[in-house]
């Protein structure tokens, strides 16, 4: 059996390398909360240094063929089922390069593909399935 030796973990402890704050600096973390009393107002704001940019969608420039996407960064689909599946090798560059050209989404061309499958095979389609109707 080895003897436990008392370890001094204080010892062990480096110091903060961080600076001491700035004296100007704010003390209100060290105030006390008191409830009732309302929240000292918060600092004005400096100016910005350019003028924001309009609140519109911002522009992305069509992939290019040997650029990977999915659509994920155009915009929100509204698509929340997972559906992972293997592939052939040239299958999702072929997926890829028609979203690219039609301007959609991966999802998209493979639902555009189904609705015409569906609508190629008789009995196929079940009443109300199709997105695209």
């Amino acid at each position: 059996m080895t003897a436990t030796a008392k370890v001094d973990f204080a010892a062990l402890r480096k110091k903060s390398r961080l600076p001491s704050p700035p004296e100007d600096a704010s003390r209100n973390l060290a105030e006390p909360e008191l409830p009732g009393q309302p929240a000292s107002p918060p600092p004005a704001p400096s100016p910005p240094a350019t003028p924001p940019a309009p609140r519109s969608r911002p522009h992305t420039p069509p992939p290019q063929e040997d650029a990977p996407t999915d659509g994920r960064s155009l915009r929100k689909t509204g698509r929340t089922e997972p559906f992972a599946t293997r592939v052939r090798a040239d299958f999702r560059p072929r997926v890829m390069r028609l979203a690219a050209l039609r301007g959609c989404t991966m999802a998209e061309v493979l639902e555009l593909a189904l609705d015409e499958l569906e609508r190629a095979t008789p009995g196929a389609s079940p009443p109300g399935a199709s997105a695209r109707d």
